[in-house]
């Protein structure tokens, strides 16, 4: 079966109270976030983190305790962000079930 060269990606999920994975770049893959948005589902302000762990053992921190008031939405990436094969996406919130996070990515195939 053939690579597939470019694919896009749409991940969701229910952001809990703990920062996680959502989104690992897979073997002879590149991927470029293109989105990367939390949504408050609450009537209430909450504090929402985004992380990246490369690979290469490295923790990033893209926003950290960042104020999202109720029914609002952040984009936690300004512009576009690269990640490697091996390189994770994480997100945490304040409280469990208040928020939702929607990760556009584009895959290429780097073998």
């Amino acid at each position: 079966m053939a690579t597939v060269l470019n694919a896009f990606k749409t991940v969701t999920v229910d952001v809990t109270d703990t920062i996680g994975n959502v989104y690992t770049c897979p073997p002879s893959y590149s991927a470029v976030v293109l989105l990367a948005q939390v949504s408050n589902l609450t009537g209430n302000t909450i504090t929402v983190s985004g992380n990246i762990y490369q690979d290469a053992g490295n923790n990033v921190a893209l926003v950290r305790d960042a104020a999202l008031p109720a029914n609002d939405a952040i984009n936690l990436v300004g512009g576009r962000l690269i990640l490697q094969t091996g390189d994770s996406f994480a997100v945490g919130a304040s409280a469990n079930s208040s928020s939702q996070l929607t990760l556009s990515v584009l895959e290429t195939s780097t073998g």
